[in-house]
């Protein structure tokens, strides 16, 4: 996996990894700057930005003005565990950690489905068939027709296709953060009397 290499405002170099929960992580390298790392928006490739260290020790971007360089619109991360594939991307000029599921992986009931930018970045700490602890709803957030088992309320699910086992199936998934309440094989079966109840 990458290890990508960023600069800091006073010239030093960091590596850039994630750890299990996809929290960015910075260690340091040398005294010495290393080529930037340039990234563009996915939406918008001509808009280009140098993700380095901030002042204040966080990771972010800044704004490359007439960019006459071109961009990655995302990043592959170092993590602890081979089996989890975080990458960056940059939505709005904010820098987003996404996680990917790796190709052949199946999916199942409990876990979250990768993100894709439309929501914000969710943890399960825990693992599969676990809370979510982000994002967290507020007390009046609490209402809704369904409560998934990541703990969210809402009034619709999102309901995504994937190739499982050779089949497309129907993953019913919590709108705030793609928790899979269900998994429906084949896709079909969504439109049988037995599974009206998700368009409710």
């Amino acid at each position: 996996m990458a290890k990508p290499l960023i600069n800091d405002t006073h010239g030093n170099t960091w590596r850039v990894s994630a750890d299990i929960a996809g929290t960015l992580l910075a260690t340091f390298v040398a005294s010495q700057s290393t080529i930037p790392l340039y990234m563009c928006e996915r939406s918008a490739p001509e808009t280009v930005y140098e993700v380095k260290i901030l002042p204040n020790g966080l990771i972010g971007t800044f704004l490359v003005s007439n960019a006459k360089t071109h961009g990655a619109s995302e990043v592959w991360l170092d993590t602890p565990d081979p089996t989890i594939f975080y990458f960056l991307q940059i939505k709005g000029g904010i820098l987003q950690v996404q996680i990917n599921q790796p190709f052949g992986t199946p999916l199942v009931a409990g876990q979250l489905y990768q993100n894709d930018g439309t929501t914000p970045i969710a943890l399960q700490p825990g693992g599969i068939g676990t809370p979510v602890t982000m994002p967290v709803q507020t007390q009046g957030e609490n209402l809704g027709l369904w409560v998934a088992g990541c703990g969210h309320w809402f009034t619709n699910w999102d309901i995504f296709s994937a190739q499982i086992s050779g089949q497309t199936s129907a993953l019913i998934c919590c709108p705030v953060c793609y928790y899979i309440q269900r998994v429906i094989t084949p896709y079909s079966l969504i439109h049988t009397d037995a599974n009206m109840i998700i368009f409710a």
